[in-house]
């Protein structure tokens, strides 16, 4: 489901957002899903738009966390499964 909408974003991130955090611990399994987002998406989103700011903050024992800014102060942020990580990028 995420590769699929990471193919469908294309170049288009820029045009609805601002920016993209994502706070995660390297081992816990709180932080699966993002770090699994992370590894399986970075990559292509970054070659797709490598203007864009996606920051990615790497700590032991956080609470995965996901915001999103859209030109205003940054949405609340979204808790970090591999589900949210997705929606948050597209629902919005």
């Amino acid at each position: 489901m995420a590769a699929a909408v990471v193919r469908s974003l294309g170049s288009t991130l820029g045009k609805n957002l601002r920016e993209i955090r994502l706070h995660l611990c390297q081992t816990s399994a709180a932080s699966k899903g993002a770090r699994e987002f992370v590894e399986q998406n970075y990559v292509t989103l970054k070659r797709s738009n490598p203007e864009f700011p996606i920051l990615i903050r790497e700590c032991s024992g956080v609470q995965a966390r996901l915001w999103a800014r859209y030109g205003e102060p940054p949405h609340a942020p979204h808790h970090g499964t591999l589900r949210c990580v997705t929606c948050v990028l597209t629902c919005y």
